[in-house]
Formats: C-alpha cells, sequence, structure tokens
C-alpha cells in the first residue's frame, strides 16, 4: 500500500493479501485506509466483470460501513455478496451473514436479523468455524433484544472461549464488553467489571481509538 499502487484483489498472487490487509485495517480501526483499499477493489473487479472477487471486496467492505454506522449501505454490500452465491461465492458467506445480522440488530429488526442467521451455510455453523463466532455474537444479540440475556451472556461467553481456542484476542465486534453490559444488567457487577477492564487493555494495547471509545 505505501507505494501507492493498490492491491489487485483479481490477481492470484495478490488475492489472499488483499483480504488479510483488508481484515487487518478493520481490526486497526484504519476505516478510512480500509474504504479506500476496498472502493479501489470494487472498481477494478466491476470494469474486469469479476463477480466473485467483486462479491469477496463488497462483503468486506459491510465491515467498515457497519462500524461507521452506515447500516443501509452495509446491508447493501452484504446482500449483494450473498447474492453472489448463485454463482459460486461462498468463501465468507457465513461471516457476511453475519455482518447483515448485525446491521439489522441495530436497526431494531430483529426478525431480519434472525432471517440473516438462519440463512448461512451450514457449514459456518460449525463451532470449528471462524465465521461461527460473528454468527453466534449475532444471535447473540438478537437474544439480548428480545431480554433473553441469560441467552445471550451464554452465547457470547461461548463466543469468547471459541475464539480463545483459535488463537484471536478479540474481535472488533467486542464479545467481552456486550456480556458485561449483560452482566451488569444482571446484577453481576464484578465480572462485568473483569470484561471490560480485559477488553480496554486489548484496545489500548492496539491502540485502536473506535474500540477504546467503546470500551469506555
Amino acid at each position: 500500500l505505501e507505494g501507492g499502487a493498490p492491491l489487485d484483489p483479481t490477481n492470484p498472487d495478490e488475492g489472499m493479501a488483499f483480504t488479510a490487509v483488508a481484515v487487518a485495517l478493520l481490526y486497526m480501526d484504519d476505516l478510512d485506509t480500509s474504504e479506500a483499499l476496498l472502493n479501489d477493489a470494487l472498481t477494478t473487479a466491476r470494469e474486469r466483470g469479476l463477480v466473485i472477487a467483486f462479491a469477496t471486496a463488497s462483503y468486506l467492505r459491510a465491515w467498515p460501513q457497519y462500524f461507521r454506522g452506515r447500516l443501509q449501505d452495509s446491508i447493501a454490500d452484504s446482500e449483494q455478496a450473498l447474492d453472489a452465491g448463485r454463482y459460486g461465492w461462498k468463501m465468507f458467506a457465513g461471516a457476511a451473514s453475519a455482518v447483515l445480522a448485525h446491521a439489522q440488530v441495530e436497526r431494531g429488526d430483529l426478525d431480519a436479523a434472525q432471517r440473516a442467521v438462519d440463512a448461512a451455510p451450514e457449514e459456518s455453523l460449525a463451532p470449528e468455524s471462524g465465521e461461527w463466532t460473528i454468527l453466534l455474537e449475532a444471535r447473540a444479540r438478537i437474544r439480548r433484544g428480545r431480554r433473553d440475556l441469560e441467552g445471550a451472556l451464554e452465547d457470547f461467553l461461548t463466543c469468547g472461549e471459541l475464539l480463545q481456542k483459535a488463537g484471536f484476542a478479540t474481535r472488533p465486534t467486542l464479545w467481552r464488553a456486550q456480556a458485561a453490559v449483560i452482566c451488569a444488567q444482571l446484577g453481576d457487577g464484578d465480572r462485568a467489571g473483569d470484561l471490560i477492564a480485559a477488553e480496554r487493555e486489548l484496545a489500548e494495547r492496539i491502540d485502536a481509538s473506535r474500540t477504546t471509545g467503546m470500551v469506555l
């Protein structure tokens, strides 16, 4: 990226690097660079008529759109990616269903969020799947919205256990912070405090301002 030439998601040698860079920028809360990278990728894929690359870039852009609060744009990007399933796109279909569900939760449409989770491909529902943890978070938020606080907390904590087993300290969606809110609602202030303290330490370690703000 420093050389000025954008990564090309349509180039087999750069495709995996492109995805890794886009995800890393998301974890760093560098949403400006993330969006610029993905906008360039979408333009390149559209000009070349490459449906699979276009779908992947659309899915990836749904996340920075979501974190900026551009919910309709995030929904449009994730639905655009999922629509490419008829052309064989499936690598991130579970995660695209998850970001769609998260955005619908923010809109207050819990039924639409549940439909997105239910439509996720079966292979993304396995505990060993990295996508399952994002879907599990979405399900937890739906449960919280429906006042099933115990069920929501169980999902968030299971998500955390699976992530830690896989070697992920955190996610940009902050499972600890969301679980802490529920613990506080259930009257368990000590556990809420421990979860938030751990989330804050991780946020400050990577100097992620959006994440730190959410924790505070």
